[in-house]
Protein backbone atom coordinates (compact mmCIF):
# COMPACT_ATOMS: atom_id res chain seq x y z
CA UNK A 1 0.00 0.00 0.00
CA UNK A 2 2.85 2.30 0.81
CA UNK A 3 4.31 1.67 -2.36
CA UNK A 4 1.17 2.73 -4.26
CA UNK A 5 0.81 5.84 -2.24
CA UNK A 6 4.40 6.69 -3.28
CA UNK A 7 4.01 6.10 -6.45
CA UNK A 8 0.92 7.72 -7.03
CA UNK A 9 2.18 10.97 -4.96
CA UNK A 10 5.08 10.64 -7.26
CA UNK A 11 2.80 10.52 -10.55
CA UNK A 12 0.36 13.36 -9.38
CA UNK A 13 3.21 15.59 -8.69
CA UNK A 14 4.79 15.38 -12.21
CA UNK A 15 0.84 15.46 -13.20
CA UNK A 16 -0.29 18.38 -11.40
CA UNK A 17 3.18 20.18 -12.15
CA UNK A 18 2.02 20.01 -16.58
CA UNK A 19 -1.65 20.44 -15.62
CA UNK A 20 -2.08 23.53 -13.21
CA UNK A 21 0.71 25.83 -15.53
CA UNK A 22 -1.26 25.04 -18.34
CA UNK A 23 -4.44 25.98 -16.62
CA UNK A 24 -3.11 29.23 -15.65
CA UNK A 25 -1.74 29.93 -18.89
CA UNK A 26 -4.88 28.55 -20.91
CA UNK A 27 -7.06 30.56 -18.81
CA UNK A 28 -4.98 34.04 -19.35
CA UNK A 29 -4.97 32.91 -23.29
CA UNK A 30 -8.99 32.20 -23.01
CA UNK A 31 -9.31 35.59 -21.45
CA UNK A 32 -7.39 37.00 -23.95
CA UNK A 33 -9.01 35.93 -26.88
CA UNK A 34 -12.60 36.57 -25.56
CA UNK A 35 -11.39 40.19 -25.35
CA UNK A 36 -10.53 39.99 -29.07
CA UNK A 37 -13.33 38.33 -30.50
CA UNK A 38 -15.79 41.02 -28.42
CA UNK A 39 -13.61 43.81 -29.81
CA UNK A 40 -13.05 42.54 -33.32
CA UNK A 41 -16.92 40.67 -33.37
CA UNK A 42 -18.27 43.70 -35.90
CA UNK A 43 -15.02 44.79 -38.02
CA UNK A 44 -12.88 41.70 -38.40
CA UNK A 45 -14.47 38.54 -40.74
CA UNK A 46 -15.70 35.23 -38.60
CA UNK A 47 -13.38 33.78 -41.10
CA UNK A 48 -10.43 35.42 -39.03
CA UNK A 49 -11.56 35.63 -35.81
CA UNK A 50 -11.94 31.52 -35.85
CA UNK A 51 -8.20 31.67 -37.08
CA UNK A 52 -7.53 33.25 -33.93
CA UNK A 53 -9.46 30.98 -31.90
CA UNK A 54 -7.65 28.17 -33.50
CA UNK A 55 -4.68 29.74 -31.11
CA UNK A 56 -6.44 28.12 -28.03
CA UNK A 57 -6.53 24.48 -29.33
CA UNK A 58 -2.61 25.07 -30.74
CA UNK A 59 -2.02 25.96 -27.18
CA UNK A 60 -2.97 22.90 -25.49
CA UNK A 61 -1.22 21.16 -27.78
CA UNK A 62 2.44 22.43 -26.73
CA UNK A 63 4.32 21.99 -23.29
CA UNK A 64 3.86 25.48 -20.74
CA UNK A 65 7.21 25.60 -20.33
CA UNK A 66 7.69 26.85 -23.79
CA UNK A 67 9.62 29.89 -24.02
CA UNK A 68 10.40 32.71 -26.60
CA UNK A 69 11.73 35.87 -26.73
CA UNK A 70 8.50 37.03 -28.56
CA UNK A 71 6.24 36.79 -25.14
CA UNK A 72 6.27 39.37 -22.65
CA UNK A 73 6.33 36.46 -20.25
CA UNK A 74 10.21 35.29 -21.38
CA UNK A 75 11.35 38.97 -20.00
CA UNK A 76 9.77 38.54 -16.18
CA UNK A 77 12.70 38.24 -13.36
CA UNK A 78 12.41 34.59 -12.98
CA UNK A 79 13.70 32.98 -9.49
CA UNK A 80 17.28 33.32 -8.71
CA UNK A 81 19.33 30.54 -7.66
CA UNK A 82 19.53 29.20 -3.41
CA UNK A 83 19.37 27.05 -1.21
CA UNK A 84 15.61 26.27 0.57
CA UNK A 85 15.69 24.01 3.98
CA UNK A 86 12.58 21.80 4.28
CA UNK A 87 12.35 18.89 6.47
CA UNK A 88 11.32 15.40 5.53
CA UNK A 89 8.70 13.57 6.93
CA UNK A 90 8.64 10.72 9.13
CA UNK A 91 8.50 7.48 8.11
CA UNK A 92 4.75 7.21 9.56
CA UNK A 93 3.70 10.36 7.18
CA UNK A 94 4.94 9.61 4.12
CA UNK A 95 2.26 7.37 2.74
CA UNK A 96 -0.11 10.29 3.03
CA UNK A 97 -1.83 10.91 -0.16
CA UNK A 98 -0.76 14.76 -1.34
CA UNK A 99 -3.37 16.58 -2.81
CA UNK A 100 -1.60 16.06 -6.31
CA UNK A 101 -2.17 12.62 -6.27
CA UNK A 102 -5.66 12.87 -5.04
CA UNK A 103 -6.31 15.63 -8.22
CA UNK A 104 -4.26 12.87 -10.59
CA UNK A 105 -7.08 10.23 -9.32
CA UNK A 106 -9.74 12.58 -9.56
CA UNK A 107 -8.79 13.36 -13.32
CA UNK A 108 -8.51 9.64 -13.92
CA UNK A 109 -11.76 8.85 -13.00
CA UNK A 110 -13.62 11.73 -15.03
CA UNK A 111 -11.85 11.83 -18.33
CA UNK A 112 -12.18 8.28 -19.13
CA UNK A 113 -15.65 8.34 -18.47
CA UNK A 114 -15.72 11.31 -20.24
CA UNK A 115 -14.49 9.18 -22.92
CA UNK A 116 -16.87 6.86 -22.49
CA UNK A 117 -19.37 9.45 -22.93
CA UNK A 118 -18.28 10.59 -26.27
CA UNK A 119 -18.04 6.42 -28.33
CA UNK A 120 -21.18 6.33 -26.92
CA UNK A 121 -22.74 9.37 -28.46
CA UNK A 122 -20.66 8.51 -31.98
CA UNK A 123 -22.10 5.26 -31.84
CA UNK A 124 -25.32 6.84 -31.84
CA UNK A 125 -24.06 8.42 -34.79
CA UNK A 126 -23.24 5.22 -36.16
CA UNK A 127 -26.89 3.90 -35.73
CA UNK A 128 -28.03 6.74 -37.38
CA UNK A 129 -26.22 6.16 -40.52
CA UNK A 130 -27.05 2.49 -40.64
CA UNK A 131 -30.74 3.34 -40.33
CA UNK A 132 -30.46 6.28 -43.35
CA UNK A 133 -31.60 5.86 -46.61
CA UNK A 134 -30.58 7.37 -50.31
CA UNK A 135 -31.67 10.86 -50.96
CA UNK A 136 -33.13 11.24 -53.78
CA UNK A 137 -31.60 11.41 -57.62
CA UNK A 138 -32.36 15.30 -57.28
CA UNK A 139 -30.51 16.35 -54.17
CA UNK A 140 -27.73 14.20 -55.03
CA UNK A 141 -27.57 15.71 -58.62
CA UNK A 142 -27.57 18.92 -56.77
CA UNK A 143 -24.67 18.23 -54.57
CA UNK A 144 -22.38 16.88 -57.04
CA UNK A 145 -22.88 20.21 -58.95
CA UNK A 146 -22.33 22.36 -55.37
CA UNK A 147 -19.32 20.01 -54.70
CA UNK A 148 -17.82 20.73 -58.09
CA UNK A 149 -18.34 24.26 -57.41
CA UNK A 150 -16.02 24.26 -54.17
CA UNK A 151 -13.65 22.35 -55.67
CA UNK A 152 -13.93 19.10 -53.33
CA UNK A 153 -12.29 16.32 -55.53
CA UNK A 154 -13.97 13.59 -53.18
CA UNK A 155 -17.13 11.66 -53.82
CA UNK A 156 -19.38 12.54 -50.19
CA UNK A 157 -22.67 10.76 -50.15
CA UNK A 158 -25.98 11.90 -49.04
CA UNK A 159 -28.48 10.60 -47.27
CA UNK A 160 -31.89 10.80 -45.74
CA UNK A 161 -31.89 10.25 -41.49
CA UNK A 162 -34.34 10.58 -38.55
CA UNK A 163 -32.51 14.20 -37.69
CA UNK A 164 -33.80 17.61 -36.87
CA UNK A 165 -31.70 19.08 -39.41
CA UNK A 166 -28.78 18.95 -42.40
CA UNK A 167 -25.13 17.91 -40.92
CA UNK A 168 -22.18 16.26 -41.80
CA UNK A 169 -20.37 13.68 -40.05
CA UNK A 170 -17.38 11.47 -40.13
CA UNK A 171 -13.94 12.39 -40.27
CA UNK A 172 -12.44 9.38 -42.78
CA UNK A 173 -15.63 8.68 -44.03
CA UNK A 174 -17.41 12.08 -44.47
CA UNK A 175 -21.49 11.50 -45.07
CA UNK A 176 -23.97 14.59 -45.55
CA UNK A 177 -27.67 13.83 -43.66
CA UNK A 178 -30.39 15.51 -44.25
CA UNK A 179 -34.43 15.52 -42.68
CA UNK A 180 -36.36 12.82 -45.17
CA UNK A 181 -38.95 15.43 -45.95
CA UNK A 182 -36.30 18.32 -45.98
CA UNK A 183 -35.91 18.49 -50.05
CA UNK A 184 -40.10 18.49 -50.55
CA UNK A 185 -40.05 21.43 -48.43
CA UNK A 186 -37.33 23.66 -49.89
CA UNK A 187 -36.55 24.84 -53.05
CA UNK A 188 -34.03 24.42 -55.00
CA UNK A 189 -32.01 27.60 -54.46
CA UNK A 190 -32.45 27.02 -50.33
CA UNK A 191 -31.87 23.23 -50.77
CA UNK A 192 -28.68 24.60 -52.91
CA UNK A 193 -27.90 26.78 -50.20
CA UNK A 194 -28.16 23.75 -47.45
CA UNK A 195 -25.89 21.41 -49.09
CA UNK A 196 -23.04 24.23 -50.20
CA UNK A 197 -23.20 25.01 -46.22
CA UNK A 198 -22.49 20.80 -45.38
CA UNK A 199 -19.95 20.76 -47.92
CA UNK A 200 -18.21 23.87 -46.42
CA UNK A 201 -17.29 22.60 -43.09
CA UNK A 202 -15.68 19.44 -44.93
CA UNK A 203 -13.81 21.96 -47.37
CA UNK A 204 -12.75 23.96 -44.06
CA UNK A 205 -11.36 20.86 -42.07
CA UNK A 206 -13.85 21.40 -39.36
CA UNK A 207 -14.46 18.31 -38.64
CA UNK A 208 -11.02 17.49 -37.99
CA UNK A 209 -10.87 20.59 -35.63
CA UNK A 210 -14.45 19.53 -34.35
CA UNK A 211 -12.75 16.09 -33.03
CA UNK A 212 -9.84 18.00 -31.48
CA UNK A 213 -11.90 20.08 -29.43
CA UNK A 214 -13.65 17.20 -28.21
CA UNK A 215 -10.50 15.45 -27.57
CA UNK A 216 -8.81 18.31 -25.75
CA UNK A 217 -12.13 18.70 -23.50
CA UNK A 218 -11.73 15.43 -22.52
CA UNK A 219 -7.89 15.95 -21.46
CA UNK A 220 -8.58 19.29 -20.00
CA UNK A 221 -12.44 18.66 -18.49
CA UNK A 222 -11.26 20.53 -15.41
CA UNK A 223 -10.84 24.42 -17.24
CA UNK A 224 -14.35 25.69 -17.03
CA UNK A 225 -13.28 28.34 -19.21
CA UNK A 226 -12.48 25.68 -21.67
CA UNK A 227 -16.19 25.20 -22.29
CA UNK A 228 -17.00 28.51 -22.74
CA UNK A 229 -14.58 29.09 -25.29
CA UNK A 230 -15.24 25.26 -27.43
CA UNK A 231 -18.84 27.09 -27.70
CA UNK A 232 -17.38 30.14 -29.04
CA UNK A 233 -15.20 28.32 -31.26
CA UNK A 234 -18.32 26.51 -32.80
CA UNK A 235 -20.32 29.94 -33.03
CA UNK A 236 -17.68 31.72 -35.14
CA UNK A 237 -16.95 28.51 -37.39
CA UNK A 238 -20.44 28.33 -37.81
CA UNK A 239 -20.01 32.36 -38.97
CA UNK A 240 -17.43 31.39 -40.96
CA UNK A 241 -19.34 29.37 -42.73
CA UNK A 242 -21.88 30.93 -43.42
CA UNK A 243 -19.52 33.91 -45.03
CA UNK A 244 -18.36 30.95 -47.22
CA UNK A 245 -22.12 30.11 -48.31
CA UNK A 246 -22.68 33.76 -49.01
CA UNK A 247 -19.50 34.36 -51.07
CA UNK A 248 -20.55 30.74 -53.12
CA UNK A 249 -23.93 31.78 -53.87
CA UNK A 250 -23.48 35.09 -55.18
CA UNK A 251 -26.48 37.03 -56.28
CA UNK A 252 -28.60 35.08 -54.29
CA UNK A 253 -26.60 35.25 -50.75
CA UNK A 254 -29.56 37.67 -49.41
CA UNK A 255 -31.66 34.86 -49.40
CA UNK A 256 -29.43 32.88 -47.21
CA UNK A 257 -31.20 34.02 -43.68
CA UNK A 258 -34.29 33.45 -44.91
CA UNK A 259 -33.10 29.61 -45.92
CA UNK A 260 -31.65 29.30 -42.06
CA UNK A 261 -35.14 30.51 -40.48
CA UNK A 262 -36.91 28.28 -42.71
CA UNK A 263 -34.86 25.40 -41.94
CA UNK A 264 -35.35 26.17 -38.30
CA UNK A 265 -38.90 25.64 -38.44
CA UNK A 266 -39.28 22.80 -40.53
CA UNK A 267 -36.71 20.73 -37.32
CA UNK A 268 -38.66 22.31 -34.78
CA UNK A 269 -39.51 19.35 -32.17
CA UNK A 270 -37.29 16.87 -33.80
CA UNK A 271 -34.22 15.48 -32.26
CA UNK A 272 -31.29 17.36 -31.65
CA UNK A 273 -28.00 16.75 -33.47
CA UNK A 274 -25.67 14.18 -31.67
CA UNK A 275 -22.01 14.79 -30.85
CA UNK A 276 -20.37 14.00 -33.81
CA UNK A 277 -22.43 15.79 -36.51
CA UNK A 278 -21.95 19.44 -37.70
CA UNK A 279 -24.71 20.69 -38.79
CA UNK A 280 -26.23 23.95 -39.92
CA UNK A 281 -28.33 24.46 -36.93
CA UNK A 282 -25.83 22.51 -34.42
CA UNK A 283 -27.36 22.69 -31.13
CA UNK A 284 -26.77 25.47 -28.60
CA UNK A 285 -25.97 27.81 -31.53
CA UNK A 286 -27.05 31.10 -31.65
CA UNK A 287 -28.99 31.38 -34.91
CA UNK A 288 -30.40 34.43 -33.72
CA UNK A 289 -26.43 36.11 -34.15
CA UNK A 290 -25.94 34.55 -37.14
CA UNK A 291 -28.47 36.38 -38.75
CA UNK A 292 -27.48 39.15 -37.08
CA UNK A 293 -24.06 38.73 -37.97
CA UNK A 294 -25.08 38.42 -41.89
CA UNK A 295 -27.60 41.24 -41.76
CA UNK A 296 -25.32 43.51 -40.42
CA UNK A 297 -22.23 43.47 -42.41
CA UNK A 298 -21.98 43.82 -46.32
CA UNK A 299 -22.21 40.55 -48.55
CA UNK A 300 -18.07 39.04 -48.19
CA UNK A 301 -16.11 39.18 -51.52
CA UNK A 302 -14.00 36.08 -50.05
CA UNK A 303 -13.63 33.22 -47.24
CA UNK A 304 -9.75 33.01 -46.85
CA UNK A 305 -8.05 34.35 -44.34
CA UNK A 306 -6.08 35.83 -46.38
CA UNK A 307 -2.25 36.70 -46.56
CA UNK A 308 -2.74 40.00 -44.31
CA UNK A 309 -4.49 38.11 -41.56
CA UNK A 310 -2.73 34.91 -41.64
CA UNK A 311 0.26 37.13 -40.81
CA UNK A 312 -1.48 38.81 -37.90
CA UNK A 313 -2.58 35.50 -36.70
CA UNK A 314 1.22 34.34 -36.88
CA UNK A 315 2.25 37.42 -35.12
CA UNK A 316 -0.58 37.05 -32.82
CA UNK A 317 0.62 33.58 -32.28
CA UNK A 318 4.40 33.94 -31.63
CA UNK A 319 3.18 36.88 -28.73
CA UNK A 320 0.61 35.02 -26.83
CA UNK A 321 1.52 30.90 -27.20
CA UNK A 322 4.67 31.04 -25.46
CA UNK A 323 3.76 32.16 -21.68
CA UNK A 324 6.92 30.57 -19.71
CA UNK A 325 9.63 32.34 -18.86
CA UNK A 326 13.36 32.33 -19.91
CA UNK A 327 15.48 29.57 -17.52
CA UNK A 328 18.21 31.82 -16.45
CA UNK A 329 22.09 30.47 -16.99
CA UNK A 330 23.29 30.78 -13.10
CA UNK A 331 23.05 27.40 -11.66
CA UNK A 332 19.78 25.82 -10.56
CA UNK A 333 18.19 26.16 -6.75
CA UNK A 334 19.12 23.20 -4.75
CA UNK A 335 16.45 21.78 -2.61
CA UNK A 336 18.05 20.21 0.67
CA UNK A 337 16.13 18.61 2.55
CA UNK A 338 16.85 16.99 6.52
CA UNK A 339 15.67 13.84 7.54
CA UNK A 340 14.25 15.84 10.94
CA UNK A 341 13.77 19.22 12.03
CA UNK A 342 16.27 18.71 14.44
CA UNK A 343 20.47 18.71 13.58
CA UNK A 344 21.59 15.58 13.82
CA UNK A 345 24.21 15.71 16.81
CA UNK A 346 25.17 12.00 16.67
CA UNK A 347 28.25 10.70 15.68
CA UNK A 348 29.16 10.44 11.84
CA UNK A 349 32.49 7.97 11.60
CA UNK A 350 31.19 6.64 7.91
CA UNK A 351 29.03 8.72 5.25
CA UNK A 352 28.28 6.79 2.05
CA UNK A 353 26.68 9.04 -0.67
CA UNK A 354 24.06 7.31 -3.37
CA UNK A 355 23.50 9.03 -6.36
CA UNK A 356 19.79 8.68 -8.61
CA UNK A 357 19.78 9.45 -12.35
CA UNK A 358 17.27 10.67 -14.64
CA UNK A 359 16.59 7.67 -15.81
CA UNK A 360 16.23 6.33 -12.29
CA UNK A 361 19.82 4.28 -12.03
CA UNK A 362 20.96 4.16 -8.74
CA UNK A 363 24.66 4.50 -7.82
CA UNK A 364 26.31 3.49 -4.01
CA UNK A 365 29.91 5.11 -3.56
CA UNK A 366 30.01 5.27 -7.32
CA UNK A 367 28.92 1.26 -8.07
CA UNK A 368 26.09 1.17 -9.71
CA UNK A 369 23.41 -1.36 -7.76
CA UNK A 370 20.02 -2.68 -7.82
CA UNK A 371 17.43 -1.44 -5.65
CA UNK A 372 17.91 -5.11 -4.12
CA UNK A 373 21.17 -5.28 -3.79
CA UNK A 374 21.15 -1.13 -2.12
CA UNK A 375 18.82 -3.09 0.50
CA UNK A 376 21.15 -5.83 1.24
CA UNK A 377 24.17 -3.48 1.15
CA UNK A 378 22.81 -0.84 3.30
CA UNK A 379 21.82 -3.74 6.06
CA UNK A 380 24.75 -4.88 6.23
CA UNK A 381 26.57 -1.46 6.09
CA UNK A 382 24.15 -1.01 9.53
CA UNK A 383 25.03 -4.05 10.83
CA UNK A 384 28.87 -3.53 10.72
CA UNK A 385 29.12 0.21 11.20
CA UNK A 386 25.71 1.58 12.89
CA UNK A 387 26.50 5.13 12.62
CA UNK A 388 27.32 5.34 8.88
CA UNK A 389 25.34 8.51 7.01
CA UNK A 390 23.50 8.70 4.03
CA UNK A 391 23.58 11.17 1.53
CA UNK A 392 21.24 10.99 -1.39
CA UNK A 393 21.55 13.22 -4.48
CA UNK A 394 19.13 13.11 -7.22
CA UNK A 395 18.18 15.30 -10.30
CA UNK A 396 14.71 17.28 -10.39
CA UNK A 397 13.64 14.76 -13.87
CA UNK A 398 14.31 11.84 -11.06
CA UNK A 399 11.18 9.30 -10.54
CA UNK A 400 10.15 10.22 -7.21
CA UNK A 401 9.12 6.53 -6.90
CA UNK A 402 12.54 5.51 -6.74
CA UNK A 403 13.98 8.51 -4.40
CA UNK A 404 11.01 7.34 -1.92
CA UNK A 405 12.00 3.21 -2.37
CA UNK A 406 15.50 4.21 -1.74
CA UNK A 407 14.13 6.12 1.22
CA UNK A 408 12.43 3.62 2.52
CA UNK A 409 15.29 1.12 2.30
CA UNK A 410 18.07 3.30 4.32
CA UNK A 411 15.54 3.56 7.29
CA UNK A 412 14.30 -0.12 7.22
CA UNK A 413 18.00 -0.88 7.39
CA UNK A 414 18.35 1.81 9.96
CA UNK A 415 20.72 4.05 8.64
CA UNK A 416 20.74 7.76 9.12
CA UNK A 417 20.11 10.15 6.10
CA UNK A 418 22.08 13.52 6.56
CA UNK A 419 20.52 15.12 3.75
CA UNK A 420 18.54 14.61 0.56
CA UNK A 421 19.34 16.66 -2.03
CA UNK A 422 17.66 17.63 -5.70
CA UNK A 423 19.26 19.57 -8.06
CA UNK A 424 17.92 20.21 -11.91
CA UNK A 425 20.75 20.38 -14.43
CA UNK A 426 21.20 24.22 -15.86
CA UNK A 427 19.81 24.81 -19.05
CA UNK A 428 21.31 27.73 -21.20
CA UNK A 429 19.01 30.09 -23.44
Amino acid sequence: MNATIESLNALGARFAGFALPMLLQSAILIALLFALDLASRKKVRATIRYAVWMLLLVKLALPPSLALPTSAAYWLPSKTAGTVQVAVPPAAHLPKLARQAVFLVIWLAVAPGMGLWAIWRLRMVVGLIRRSVEASEEVRALLESCRRQLGIKRVIPVRCAAIGSPAICGVLQPIILIPSDLADNLGGAEMRSVLLHELAHYKRGDLWVNQAQILLQIVYWYNPLLWLANASIRRAREQAVDEMVLVEMGMEAPSYPATLLRVAKLGLGRPLTALGLMGILEPGRGLTQRILHIMSRPLPRTARVGARGLAAVLLLALVVLPMACRRDTAPAPQLVASESAQPNNGPTKDAMILTISKEGAISLQNEMVTLDDLKKRLVETSHEKPHTTLTIRADRATPWAVVFKVIDAARASHINIVTTSVKETPHSD
